[in-house]
């Protein structure tokens, strides 16, 4: 089975038995330009990790509770591992699925696992047996790495209800227990007292083009798709990232998301590359969070703004603590300009804005470090150096002019191979060219800035007038009484769709319809963006990656209204 519908022939790498052709839909040209200019090194995870431990081998280089591991006893650790986990029958092409929360071994499988060229697929920790046999079927996860219990909930009981139906899942193994019985193991186990003799026995060249990741969509499109990244991908592009922003071996970083989703997996790469340290918080909390940064002198910390927001509006919260934070990376869509000026001005940090997708890791990215105000706080940034994006009608056969909205494309080196046995949306979703149609929305304006309109998904059509929820949400925001807010299509008989707003309002605060219209009149909205109905709700619905349900939240509007009688399916 091929991922390529492409006539490029070249190097086949083999995930699970399935042939996938890393040329998929990148010309020649591409690639020789990806490779001449760097953007393509050739060197693995490995390959840095190696340079990190050499360079650096008695510096901490994990930090999670007490337990302190230098970069010396980091490689000890993943050398044992990857022994172990060929010993057990893991090697190279085989998926192993990671369902963990933030921890040290989270990171040991990502370094060992590279080295045997096996691919980590990691797993969402709110997920429960329905949705971890799915995707361990559907990925033929060789292994599953789990924790026996986190957080109130037995996730052994769960292995092994579901673990009969799944005939290619050889081994399970787990951190933060140990279990007995046949093809269990433990990690632990594996690092402290396995030997590293039988990887060096066995050591194969892993090239940079062998597959390191498969991970999957948000789920947003209701649809979650996985998608393949190598090692030139992912790897190669966090080395550029690091060097655009400055990443040094003094860096201690903290991610708040988890490393499940695409943008807290990363972090071990910015870490590696760069000789920093990673502290480990295994579950958000802000008060824990606001201690750490004081504690271990925090340099560079990333997370959604919803992360940040949570942390610095805490009770806790003291802006001379936290003077060691340098830098805050942040995503997904406009940030807050209160959040920026809060870490700009009472803190003294930079912050950087990326937006992007698993499938190509950053379309753009801002930064206070070099935008102005008003682009930092009305954009999404540019394009990093080697890639392009454009802007195409609905035909996606012909550009936009600047100002005016379209889809946006995008091309470079950091482009994911294809999704997992899925040849024809990877063909939907790429043209010949090598342009990935992201099914986003914006515009471009004369500078290269990219405003960001929204998922074309999320477009509310209300009577035929296109409307893209995010810039309601964003100006919404900053409402006195708001603390979160998502704008959603209603099913309307005559025109199609209506404006609603889902508000989470400040701790005591009521709020009126009314009061949102007069906000939003007085920021001379047009009145068809207005929210015609708001509904009130304790808290936002957010899937596994923390980003807004806004499915969940189109159904529940659909619901209320047929349960008001102003609505009927049929």
């Amino acid at each position: 089975m091929y991922l390529n519908t492409a006539s490029v022939t070249g190097r086949r790498d083999c995930v699970n038995n399935m042939m996938i052709d890393y040329k998929t839909f990148n010309s020649p040209e591409l690639i020789s330009n990806f490779r001449q200019k760097g953007y393509w090194p050739g060197k693995t995870l490995n390959d840095s990790f190696e340079e990190a431990v050499r360079n650096f081998p008695d510096k901490k280089a994990l930090i999670q509770d007490d337990r302190v591991v230098t970069y010396k006893e980091f490689k000890r650790a993943t050398d044992r591992l990857a022994a172990g986990l060929r010993r057990i029958g893991i090697d190279r092409g085989m998926v192993v699925s990671v369902q963990l929360p933030n921890c040290i071994e989270f990171t040991y499988l990502q370094i060992a696992l590279a080295r045997i060229g096996a691919i980590i697929q990691p797993i969402h920790m709110p997920f429960r047996s329905y949705e971890v046999e799915s995707q361990l079927r559907f990925c033929e996860a060789s292994a599953v790495v789990i924790s026996p219990e986190y957080s109130g909930f037995n996730y052994m009981e769960m292995i092994q209800e579901i673990r009969p139906k799944l005939s290619h899942l050889r081994s399970v193994l787990t951190v933060g227990g140990r279990i007995s019985g046949n093809d269990f193991y433990s990690i632990e186990e594996m690092c402290e007292t396995g030997s590293s003799d039988e990887t060096s026995a066995k050591e194969e060249q892993i090239d940079a083009d062998d597959t390191l990741l498969l991970n999957f969509t948000s789920g947003t499109e209701g649809n979650p798709k996985g998608f393949l990244h190598t090692h030139n991908t992912i790897v190669a592009h966090s080395g550029r990232t690091a060097k655009v922003l400055g990443f040094r071996d003094t860096d201690v970083f903290l991610s708040f998301s988890p490393m499940t989703h695409t943008f807290g997996h990363i972090i071990t790469y910015f870490s590696v590359l760069s000789g920093g340290t990673i502290v480990f918080v295994p579950k958000y909390d802000p008060a824990e969070s606001l201690r750490l940064i004081e504690k271990e002198k925090i340099t560079y910390m990333q997370g959604t703004p919803a992360h940040l927001i949570g942390t610095l509006n805490h009770a806790n919260y003291v802006a001379d603590n936290l003077k060691s934070l340098r830098m805050c990376f942040t995503g997904g869509s406009q940030v807050p300009t209160k959040l920026v000026k809060q870490l700009r001005d009472e803190i003294g940090c930079h912050v950087v804005n990326a937006y992007g997708q698993g499938e190509n890791l950053i379309h753009t990215m801002g930064s206070t470090l070099w935008d102005t105000d008003e682009k930092m706080f009305s954009t999404v940034g540019r394009t990093m150096i080697g890639t392009e994006i454009k802007l195409v009608d609905e035909t996606r056969e012909k550009e936009v002019p600047l100002g005016e909205v379209g889809e946006i494309c995008f091309r470079g080196p950091s482009l994911f191979i294809g999704y997992f046995k899925n040849p024809e949306l990877t063909a939907q979703t790429r043209n010949e060219e090598g342009w990935f149609f992201t099914g986003d929305a914006g515009y471009l304006d004369d500078q290269g800035y990219l405003h960001l309109s929204g998922r074309k998904k999320e477009m509310i059509n209300r009577g035929g007038t296109k409307i893209y929820p995010l810039e309601t949400e964003n100006l919404l925001h900053f409402h006195p009484k708001i603390d979160r807010v998502a704008v959603v299509g209603m099913p309307d008989a005559r025109l199609g769709e209506r404006v609603c707003a889902y508000i989470v309002t400040k701790k005591g605060q009521a709020l009126t319809q009314e009061e949102v219209a007069d906000y939003l009149n007085q920021h001379k909205v047009s009145r068809y963006k207005i929210p015609e109905r708001i509904e009130l709700i304790p808290e936002m619905p957010l899937n596994p990656t923390g980003k807004i349900n806004k499915l969940q939240l189109t159904k529940n509007i659909a619901d209320k209204l047929i349960e008001e009688g102003k609505w009927q399916t049929e």
